[in-house]
């Protein structure tokens, strides 16, 4: 080899000796005075394993000796002298994997600017006469590119093929492995006619040793940590140091400062060949590697819930191909008491990992694959029942928040018959739990409040305090879907407290958003606005998604109430973007209905009956009739506004016939609210009086404050056009006094207070502001409709609501 290099620099510089100890000599004596540059091509091919390595040492001498002479080398491998100046380089730049969540697709121009595929698109056009980078091709070329990584030889040797094949099929063909990519043509050199061959040259010149850490290497999928190659390859850091010299592994820092590791594609597939070929080892790397990730997965669990969310989703994002190929891996072990302990380490992790980040579809998918894994195991060992109760409770999950109700409530029924039998409290409380979600969805509070109950006690009994805070949260729904929001918001209060004692930041979320929306029912609308703000906060500094697209239309919500209509469109249009893009179809329903009340209450009321009706039909195909019955009013509200009181009347009907079998009180005052509005519109205000009144009768016992005043405000203006003019001034001016009305309702009994200001007698007025400054709401309620006992039925759950002068405002 360093005769061969003696050679080839006498012939550059244009020296004629013979070789051997003299001819070295001669050159270096030669070369001493000059001042050149000395190129030396593929210079791996010299370096080998043996040692000493005589053709280095020539390098070496020709540094030392002649000080003028700079050498440029090119290799696959480092030479490792101290006189190295090392510059990697890497292929051709191409574009990456993917562009950030809601960017506009990468235009055919911008494609085209990129290295890899401007030397792919040339060789193309001299294979193909006239080829150039249609549309259509784009993301076949792109895909070449990056299976590639910009590697210029492969790009050539790929684009040879389009004489007889679409960019597609050549895509394809190089996924099924690297022979693919050869050339025909006799003028290139042999090194160079396949990726093949230039592989089985550096796999020639490894160790041993280098070769079985390279081929266990290949069983990791993308980039790995150095503690990953320790464990499952028995690769040192000396080792991967090596291997990274000889080009045969990348380096690279993630944004935390690790350093991580990564084959290129090509190398990968070639080691992994050679992995194959001993199904012995092959088996045992497998095996070793998912065992590797169960047991990573099993220690960042408890990070889920806390603080260090954000950098748990973050490490795992970094090995998710690793954790999916060793999930895939562990299912297919037998289902021995080892294989099971492997395979429960990943539910936890990854349920929690594809739940907080609203990957609905590969979480069912995940939980469907353990739960029949686990069906092949022993069934009468209680271990293998607790952890498929575990994995079924997880599918149970995915399936509702895939609106595949009546699977998850089968797999429940399952799972809390597997943890009565394997006598796991745990589970049987965490079933439950989900069954009370059912009962919720369903609008059956009562039963809700029952589970909820049972789950409480088996959890303090097992001191279980993360079950025991999630049962008082969900008796906190339960007392919120009866409309006792005082109850509600005291058990959301000591839930929440619970998640903040322990750090489970997850669960602070979810309770502190069920705390905003009680505040939103109690009128509390700024409140409720930063509270709603402060999830949103906590959501991104956890790098969570969870149900982000409710968190948006609650937000839309309160803003609206609010009177903050351009905020309000805004985290509408973000709830719908977010279900489009997580493939929640129904749940854009809720976005389309918040902007179709929004238009209403801005007088576009074509723009508003389209997205309300676009919303009723989503709703109506899923079965979710109390949606159905609130999108149904929003509509009646549309129709009262362009004078169809037909469509009105039988909206409203409708809504009202839908919320009653679930006994939707709050529903229910509000469709006969609107009824009222039709006969008060028809100029009917007895009629419409009548049907105030007996939405007031059905209010009675709950705190839905906002409906309440909403109910009187309309009833105000019955009193207004005929003889009762005082009843509906105090009614008015008992409004007008607070601070917690939505801008709707404050808008209306501001415009109804102007338009008789003038007609009525100042001291009827003055005495209407005065009455209504010292009375509270059962007292104003009963001198309005002059019944003193619908009054105190209507208050008999409810705080006295005072004005805002005794320091109780009420929202409307």
């Amino acid at each position: 080899q360093a005769d061969a290099l003696l050679g080839a620099i006498a012939e550059a510089v244009s020296v004629n000796f013979e070789g051997g100890a003299d001819g070295r000599r001669y050159l270096l004596n030669f070369l001493r005075p000059k001042t050149l540059l000395l190129i030396l091509d593929n210079f791996e091919h010299l370096l080998g394993n043996e040692t000493p390595l005589p053709a280095l040492d020539l390098v070496e001498a020709l540094l030392r000796q002649a000080p003028n002479v700079k050498i440029l080398v090119t290799s696959r491998e480092r030479l490792n002298l101290q006189e190295e100046w090392v510059l990697e380089v890497a292929g051709l730049d191409y574009p990456p994997a993917g562009a950030p969540t809601g960017q506009p697709p990468v235009s055919l121009a911008a494609i085209n600017r990129y290295d890899a595929v401007a030397l792919f698109v040339q060789r193309a056009s001299q294979t193909r006469t006239g080829f150039t980078l249609a549309e259509e091709e784009m993301p076949a070329v792109v895909r070449l590119c990056q299976l590639l990584a910009g590697m210029p030889l492969g790009l050539e040797l790929a684009a040879t093929w389009l004489r007889d094949l679409s960019c597609a099929e050549v895509v394809a063909e190089l996924e099924r492995g690297m022979d693919f990519l050869a050339t025909t043509l006799r003028n290139p050199p042999a090194r160079h006619r396949s990726l093949r061959a230039v592989f089985d040259h550096s796999w020639q010149i490894l160790s041993e040793q280098e070769q079985a850490i390279l081929r266990k290497l290949s069983i990791f999928q993308g980039s790995f940590s150095r503690e990953a190659a320790g464990a499952v390859a028995g690769a040192s850091l000396p080792m991967l140091a090596r291997l990274a010299d000889k080009s045969l592994l990348r380096r690279s820092t993630d944004p935390g400062g690790r350093v991580r590791y990564d084959l290129h594609e090509m190398v990968r597939q070639f080691a992994a060949e050679k992995l194959r070929a001993d199904p012995a080892e092959e088996a045992q790397v497998q095996a070793t590697h998912a065992r590797y990730f169960a047991d990573f997965l099993c220690a960042f669990e408890p990070d889920f819930l806390n603080e260090r969310q954000t950098q748990a989703y973050t490490r795992m994002c970094e090995e998710i191909h690793n954790i999916t190929a060793a999930w895939e891996t562990a299912c297919q072990q037998p289902p021995d008491a080892d294989g099971v302990d492997t395979v429960q380490k990943f539910i936890n992790s990854l349920g929690n990992f594809y739940t907080i980040h609203s990957q609905l579809i590969q979480g069912e998918a995940f939980a469907e694959k353990a739960v029949a894994y686990l069906r092949r195991a022993d069934p009468a060992d209680p271990v293998v029942q607790t952890i498929l109760a575990k994995a079924l409770t997880w599918q149970s999950i995915f399936q509702l928040a895939l609106d595949k109700t009546a699977q998850a409530e089968s797999n429940l029924a399952e799972s809390y018959h597997l943890a009565q039998q394997a006598e796991a409290p745990e589970q049987l409380a965490s079933a439950l739990g989900w069954q009370a979600i059912i009962a919720r969805k369903k609008q059956d509070f009562g039963h809700m409040q029952q589970l909820a109950a049972q789950g409480l006690t088996i959890a303090r009994q097992a001191q279980l305090w993360h079950l025991e805070a999630r049962m008082l949260s969900h008796l906190a729904n339960a007392a919120l879907g009866m409309g006792a929001y005082t109850e509600a918001r005291e058990r959301i209060q000591q839930s929440l407290q619970m998640y903040l004692d322990h750090n489970h930041l997850f669960y602070v979320d979810i309770t502190r958003g069920t705390l905003a929306t009680i505040s939103g029912r109690l009128g509390d609308f700024d409140e409720a606005k930063q509270q709603w703000l402060q999830v949103l906060a906590l959501q991104e500094r956890m790098g969570s998604s969870h149900r982000r697209h409710a968190l948006y239309v609650h937000l839309g919500a309160i803003s609206q109430a609010l009177g903050e209509c351009d905020a309000a469109r805004r985290y509408y249009s973000e709830s719908i973007r977010f279900c489009q893009e997580v493939g929640l179809e129904t749940q854009e329903a809720y976005g389309l209905a918040g902007l179709g009340d929004l238009a209403r209450l801005l007088g576009e009321y074509t723009e508003a009956g389209y997205y309300l009706e676009q919303s009723r039909q989503r709703f109506q195909a899923a079965g979710w009739s109390q949606d159905v019955a609130e999108t149904l009013y929003r509509l009646g509200q549309v129709a009262l506004a362009t004078d169809d009181l037909a469509a009105a009347q039988q909206y409203f009907a409708d809504s009202y016939a839908l919320y009653q079998p679930s006994d939707n009180r709050s529903g229910m005052a509000l469709a006969q609210k609107g009824t009222g509005q039709v006969a008060q519109a028809a100029a009917q205000p007895e009629e419409a009086r009548r049907h105030f009144c007996a939405a007031l009768q059905t209010l009675q016992g709950l705190e839905a404050y906002p409906i309440l005043l909403d109910v009187l405000t309309q009833l105000a203006a019955t009193y207004l056009t005929q003889d009762g003019a005082s009843r509906g001034l105090l009614l008015l001016a008992y409004l007008r006094q607070q601070t917690r009305v939505t801008s709707e309702v404050r808008g209306q009994a501001g415009d109804l207070w102007n338009l008789y200001r003038d007609q009525i007698a100042q001291p009827m007025l003055t005495e209407a502001v005065t009455q209504a400054q010292g009375s509270t709401l059962a007292q104003v309620i009963a001198a309005a409709i002059g019944d003193d006992e619908t009054a105190k039925l209507l208050m008999q759950y409810a705080p006295e609501l005072k004005t805002e002068n005794e320091g109780y405002g009420i929202m409307g």
